[in-house]
């Protein structure tokens, strides 16, 4: 995985929905078991990773509501030291 120049999205990223324009998912197989990485793109130079977390449950896609609050949560701190994606 990469990003690609001029801060695009990386190429196995998917918009993480209920997160803004900016917000992106990527979802990894690794040794049998799922990993999420949620990120933003700031305008700027900058690529913010929110959260990363196995994903444990063997059942369905959806990410689980506890690892989203607490993205979002992370989202509104960046928002309020002026961080805008």
């Amino acid at each position: 995985m990469r990003l690609r120049s001029g801060l695009k999205k990386a190429d196995i990223a998917k918009p993480m929905h209920g997160l803004g324009s900016g917000a992106f998912e990527i979802a990894l197989a690794f040794r049998g078991d799922a990993f999420r990485l949620i990120y933003v793109i700031q305008v700027a130079d900058d690529v913010w990773v929110l959260h990363v977390f196995q994903k444990k449950s063997k059942q369905g896609i959806k990410t689980p509501k506890h690892e989203v609050d607490l993205t979002k949560d992370r989202l509104s701190i960046l928002n309020l030291l002026g961080v805008t994606c």
